[in-house]
């Protein structure tokens, strides 16, 4: 792999509908839905590394992170995760 060079592959219909993010080694995303999910992708092979139900989502909510977390916003409040999550 080159130095400076991400390459990461993600399910074409998941990259249309949900917004991602890159942060704490992982690929980031909301998955719509009542309830929404918190989806986590490995960037190097595309596969899911995990998943977490959060409570309902608002229509295009998009994960953010700093200082090492991971924020999900949560229809009426954010979730934080470490980023160990």
């Amino acid at each position: 792999m080159r130095t400076g060079l991400f390459r990461h592959r993600l399910d074409r219909d998941l990259a249309r509908r949900h917004t991602s993010i890159l942060a704490c080694c992982r690929v980031w995303a909301i998955g719509g839905g009542q309830p929404g999910v918190l989806l986590a992708y490995d960037p190097a092979t595309g596969r899911q590394a995990s998943r977490t139900t959060l409570n309902r989502v608002a229509p295009f909510a998009s994960p953010s992170a700093a200082r090492g977390r991971l924020y999900a916003p949560a229809w009426n409040q954010v979730i934080h995760f470490s980023a160990g999550a």
